[in-house]
């Protein structure tokens, strides 16, 4: 049975559904491990300067090249600031058309299904078969802000992440 990967609220008006979010696809990426080649142990990288000076972790800052050879510094503490505030809440933004979103938007697959009561979940299921409508929905999860397309796959809910 598939591990859920996020649990939250999907609101649709005045109806809410607690449900749980699980991935329709699953990566397969191969990942390599970076070894000297005679001793086949592995090597560690290390951050330097053009001139080959190895730079400590607490002096590397990120930046944003406005023009060339000109940085703007980016601290860490500025960026948590931009993060969106955490919540379990799918927010239902409006309905349109399945015509109106073209494939080109589309990024990633998840299903919903219900985590508790499953009367609302399935009414709302056959609430967006009948209408032929999607959902724009929008999200926070793992400290970034996603808008999706709610949709049906079946007798279940697709939300797909859109670009």
């Amino acid at each position: 049975m598939a591990r859920a990967i996020w649990k939250g609220i999907l609101k649709v008006g005045a109806l809410d559904t607690a449900v749980k979010l699980y991935a329709a696809v699953e990566d397969r990426k191969v990942h390599f491990h970076v070894l000297q080649g005679q001793t086949r142990s592995r090597v560690r990288q290390r951050m330097v300067r053009d001139t080959g000076e190895e730079v400590v972790r607490e002096n590397i800052r990120k930046g944003y090249e406005i023009e060339p050879g000109t940085f703007v510094i980016v601290e860490n503490e500025e960026l948590e600031r931009l993060k969106p505030p955490e919540s379990r809440n799918l927010e239902t933004t409006r309905f349109v058309p399945t015509q109106a979103i073209g494939n080109e938007w589309y990024e990633r697959p998840y299903y919903l299904g219900p985590d508790d009561d499953d009367s609302n979940y399935f009414a709302l299921v056959e609430a967006l078969q009948k209408s032929q409508l999607v959902g724009i929905v929008r999200w926070v999860m793992r400290g970034k802000d996603y808008v999706g397309a709610l949709s049906t796959e079946g007798e279940h809910l697709l939300l797909i992440k859109m670009r």
